[in-house]
């Protein structure tokens, strides 16, 4: 009876490490969430107080060893230091990431860290590598039937097309992204695509067409909430006619 009573207790007493521990967990994982919300919404209005959210997520997720955070860490600080116009420290972030999608095969994040350096290197107007990170993130998505890695990766190449004033070629990218956008019944990217397009027929001064893009974006967005991105349509639609 004794013996049946402690293996009893010894069960009990397990349960409850193994339960305790990963209601901690939870919490941490909670409170990392938590900080990683905050960096997002501040990334808007104070890129410095973001990054210093971010910095505290990243660190507590370093200190209990939680790599999904660390990475979503990464991928934020890369994110927002580009903003900064940190190339450098936005790479090395977006790097870290990449190396950390890889060991947990979350491909879908690895895909945002590609683009997010192609998307560096583009500004930087180094095409080739812009354009070569941006086709690793193609072919993983394809790989993986991810239909927005594939309408991001798609929309990239052809932002460097346009950069490069190759028109054509930048519409067919912008034509094909739109296709798994409106696939996906992804909005934001669909109306990304139509002011992309909207912006390449300025480049020809061909205003007309410019304007019949910029206002299918817009009334995408009206269809949101996203008060922001509804006042760059406006603006986008304004200095059409200011040309």
């Amino acid at each position: 009876m004794k013996v049946s009573i402690m293996k009893w207790l010894s069960i009990v007493l397990i349960t409850i490490v193994f339960t305790t521990s990963g209601m901690a967990q939870s919490e941490r994982e909670f409170e990392i969430n938590s900080l990683i919300i905050q960096a997002q919404k501040h990334s808007t209005d104070s890129l410095k107080e973001a990054e210093i959210i971010a910095n505290k997520a990243l660190e507590l997720s370093k200190k209990k060893k939680l790599q999904p955070s660390e990475l979503q860490c990464y991928l934020l600080l890369g994110d927002l230091k580009y903003k900064k116009s940190d190339f450098i420290q936005s790479i090395i972030n977006f790097e870290r990431a990449d190396s950390l999608a890889t060991l947990l095969s979350n491909f879908e994040l690895k895909i945002e860290a590609l683009n997010g350096r192609g998307k560096i290197y583009n500004s930087l107007n180094h095409f080739n590598k812009a354009e070569v990170l941006h086709n690793q993130a193609l072919e993983i998505s394809r790989q993986n039937n991810l239909l927005e890695g594939i309408a991001i990766s798609l929309k990239s190449i052809g932002n460097i097309y346009l950069l490069k004033n190759k028109l054509d070629k930048a519409r067919i990218f912008y034509t094909d992204a739109l296709k798994y956008y409106t696939q996906g019944n992804y909005k934001n990217g669909i109306s990304e695509i139509y002011n992309n397009l909207g912006e390449s027929f300025i480049y020809e001064n061909l205003y007309d067409s410019a304007l019949y893009y910029h206002f299918k974006a817009l009334e995408i967005k009206l269809t949101t909430n996203n008060t922001q991105s509804i006042a760059i349509s406006y603006i986008n639609i304004s200095d059409v006619y200011l040309k």
